[in-house]
């Protein structure tokens, strides 16, 4: 009776981290009978359809969401999470259009901030702005690899390649696995 939907949360990610895709299943069914409105619980669910690669039904799961959303953060997240899911589609105009309403919300959403303007830099469009919003998120979160890769690479767009190795050495240094992307941004 006292379960929460968090509690189903932090359950199924045990659940997942076993390994025991069954018992997901299971208890994420279970927990969306008994939550149907819970924001975090649909934000998670939709986050579980886009490691799948369902990446069309996760932007349902994840509209459906805003319109029970509370909050401008929670909002922002979800429309974050919505131009995630489009660029991994394919789709960067609807990417950029949600990560625009996502930034309306919250103007300092890091991983928005991070994600568009790598994904902008991908497209060789309005670097000086990109810059400026990766130069946000990786001030946010210096110790974020990704955050300061995102930032050498538009450093190295812009053709500022000292300064950009300067920046990648520290992603390198900062990251505890050696990733590809890192690597190839380097080299």
């Amino acid at each position: 009776k006292d379960t929460t939907a968090e509690d189903y949360i932090y359950l199924i990610q045990f659940e997942r981290f076993l390994e025991r895709d069954d018992l997901v299943d299971i208890d994420l069914k279970a927990a969306l009978e008994r939550f149907p409105d819970d924001v975090s619980l649909l934000s998670f669910y939709g986050y579980l359809l886009l490691e799948k690669g369902d990446d069309k039904a996760a932007i349902a799961i994840f509209k459906g969401g805003i319109k029970r959303a509370t909050t401008d953060d929670k909002r922002s997240e979800l429309w974050g999470n919505i131009g995630d899911a489009h660029h991994n589609t394919g789709d960067d105009k609807r990417a950029f259009k949600a990560y625009k309403k996502a930034l309306d919300y919250n103007p300092n959403n890091i991983l928005v901030l991070n994600n568009y303007a790598y994904y902008m830099s991908l497209e060789g469009m309005e670097l000086e702005r990109a810059l400026e919003m990766s130069y946000i998120a990786m001030s946010a979160e210096p110790n974020n690899a990704s955050y300061v890769d995102s930032y050498a690479w538009i450093i190295h767009l812009l053709c500022r390649n000292d300064e950009a190795k300067r920046y990648m050495r520290q992603a390198l240094t900062l990251s505890s696995q050696r990733d590809a992307s890192l690597l190839c941004h380097y080299a």
